[in-house]
C-alpha cells in the first residue's frame, strides 16, 4: 500500500540515517549553506563534524509535495 507523505512542514533533524525512502524529493536546509532541492538519499542525514566541519549537513527538511512512501499495511 502507498500513502502520500505529508509535505509543507519543517522537520527538525538531529543526525543519523536517512529518514526517508529513496526517491523522495525534499527542501533541505544545510547547517552553513542555505537550502536545497534534492532527492533525501543525496544529502548528508548523519551529523560528522569532522568532515568539512558539518557544512552540508541536513537540519531540517521538508516534503514537497507529490512524495509516495510505502507502508507495512
Amino acid at each position: 500500500m502507498q500513502e502520500r507523505l505529508v509535505s509543507g512542514e519543517w522537520i527538525s533533524w538531529f543526525g543519523g540515517p536517512c529518514p526517508l525512502p529513496e526517491g523522495t524529493m525534499v527542501l533541505a536546509r544545510l547547517r552553513y549553506s542555505g537550502e536545497v532541492r534534492a532527492h533525501a538519499q543525496d544529502l548528508r542525514w548523519r551529523h560528522d563534524l569532522y568532515v568539512d566541519y558539518g557544512a552540508e549537513e541536513v537540519v531540517a527538511y521538508c516534503l514537497l509535495p507529490g512524495n509516495l512512501a510505502e507502508t507495512g499495511t
